[in-house]
């Protein structure tokens, strides 16, 4: 049987919690990695002028999600998403998905 630990570390700039998993004899099993979803800050928001529905994609961006996800998820088609990501992307002063991620965590280690 399994017992709970608490976290060795946790990583929260990159909104994970790696634990170690131990048998009852205390000897190692291995490592759980639990992740949660990355929400952009509504001064993030505010910072860069977005729009609630350019904050909506932007979440979706920052959660990983293609744009056909993005889309279906908010009920809106891959065009639309398109046109809020290259919006996104000229207010942040990004060019790609991984700059704009890697810009968000480093506003939220600031």
């Amino acid at each position: 049987m399994l017992s709970p630990v608490k976290p060795d570390r946790s990583i929260q700039s990159l909104n994970v919690e790696i634990t170690s998993v131990k048998d009852k004899f205390e000897d190692p099993l291995g490592y759980l990695i639990i992740g949660a979803e990355a929400e952009p800050s509504g001064s993030m928001y505010r910072k860069f002028k977005l729009s609630q529905r350019e904050a909506d994609v932007a979440s979706g961006l920052l959660n990983g999600l293609r744009t056909q996800a993005i889309a279906e998820s908010l009920g809106i088609s891959e065009r639309t998403v398109k046109a809020h990501i290259s919006n996104i992307f000229k207010k942040t002063g990004v060019s790609s998905r991984v700059e704009f991620i890697s810009m968000f965590f480093e506003e939220k280690r600031q």
